[in-house]
C-alpha cells in the first residue's frame, strides 16, 4: 500500500467555467516533481459534485497517462447510489485508475448493515478499494466493529478516516492501512497509526507535505511537529472556507490556476481571501514556502 502524502488534487476551471486541462496537467507534474506518493481525483477537493460522468473520465484518464506508472492514480468514485458508486468504479478501472475511493453512503443516512452491503457489492468491480469515513460529510459515524468488517473485505485495501477519532485510527491500524482525511491533525493521526494523509493543503504545500509525512514515517514525530506548525497558519487560513473555496484561492494566488468555482462553491469571503494571501507571503518571506 501507499505511504505519505497523497494528494486530493483541485480541478482547475477556466472563465468559461469547461474544465482547464493544461492547469490540470501542470499540477500533476508539480506533484511528480514534489514527492507526493500519490494523486486522487475528482474527490470533493476537485468538485465532484458538479462534473459530469465524461469530465471525471476525462479527468482519470489525464490523469493516468500524465503520471504514466511514477505514482498510483485513486479515482473518487463514491455516491450515495450503490449502482452508480458501482458503475463509476467499474469505469476507473477500464481508464486504468490503480484504487478507486469510495466514500460512506451520504444523505439517504443507510444503517451499517447497509452500509456493510454498499462496500460488498464493489467486490464485482475488481479495483482495490479505499473507504472513506467522514462523519462530517455524510452525515453516518461508524463504529469500530462496522469499519473492521468493510475494511477486512478483500478488495478493500484501506480506510481514509475524517472523523479525528485517534482510538479508532490505532485499531483500525492494526488490520489495515489507514489514511487521515485531517491535514489539521494528519501528523497525531500517523503517531497513532496511520500510514499518511489524503491532503487538502498538499496541493499548495507538496513538498513540505511529503517531508513532514516522510519524519512521521521515521518515527521522528517532535521534528514532523516542529516543521508543521510553520504552516499551521497558512492551514487555518485556508480551512476557514469550506474545502475547497480555501483551497482553490491560495492555488490561483501561488499562479496555478484560476479562481474559478462552480456553484453553490463561490469565492472566499473578502477577510478570508486576504488572510490567505498574508499568510502565504508570511511564509515566502520566511523561505519556507514549498
Amino acid at each position: 500500500m501507499i505511504d505519505g502524502s497523497i494528494v486530493a488534487l483541485i480541478t482547475p476551471f477556466k472563465k468559461d467555467l469547461s474544465i482547464d486541462l493544461q492547469a490540470y496537467q501542470k499540477m500533476l507534474e508539480l506533484h511528480l516533481d514534489s514527492g507526493t506518493q500519490a494523486i486522487v481525483c475528482c474527490g470533493t477537493t476537485g468538485e465532484a459534485p458538479t462534473l459530469s460522468n465524461e469530465e471525471r473520465e476525462m479527468l482519470i484518464k489525464t490523469a493516468v497517462e500524465r503520471v504514466s506508472g511514477k505514482v498510483p492514480v485513486i479515482a473518487y468514485t463514491g455516491s450515495a447510489s450503490t449502482a452508480d458508486a458501482t458503475e463509476k468504479t467499474k469505469r476507473a478501472k477500464e481508464l486504468g485508475a490503480d484504487y478507486a475511493l469510495v466514500i460512506v453512503p451520504y444523505y439517504n443516512c443507510p444503517t451499517s448493515r447497509g452500509c456493510i452491503a454498499h462496500f460488498d457489492s464493489l467486490k464485482k468491480c475488481e479495483l482495490p478499494v479505499i473507504a472513506y469515513h467522514h462523519p462530517g460529510r455524510t452525515g453516518i459515524k461508524l463504529g469500530y466493529e462496522t469499519l473492521s468488517e468493510i475494511v477486512c473485505m478483500p478488495h478493500i485495501v484501506g480506510v481514509k478516516d475524517a472523523s479525528g477519532d485517534k482510538t479508532l485510527t490505532t485499531r483500525l491500524s492494526e488490520i489495515t492501512a489507514v489514511y487521515s482525511g485531517n491535514d489539521g491533525d494528519f501528523v497525531e493521526m500517523m503517531q497513532s497509526g496511520s500510514k499518511g494523509v489524503i491532503s487538502v493543503m498538499a496541493n499548495i504545500l507538496p513538498k513540505a507535505w511529503n517531508e513532514i509525512a516522510s519524519l512521521c514515517l521515521e518515527n521522528r514525530f517532535d521534528k514532523a511537529k516542529e516543521l508543521y506548525g510553520y504552516y499551521k497558519p497558512l492551514c487555518d487560513a485556508v480551512f476557514s472556507e469550506v474545502n475547497p473555496q480555501g483551497i482553490k484561492w491560495g492555488m490561483h494566488l501561488q499562479g496555478y490556476c484560476l479562481p474559478q468555482y462552480r456553484l453553490p462553491l463561490v469565492t472566499p469571503e473578502i477577510q478570508n481571501q486576504k488572510w490567505i494571501a498574508s499568510e502565504l507571503a508570511n511564509l515566502q518571506s520566511t523561505a519556507v514556502m514549498n
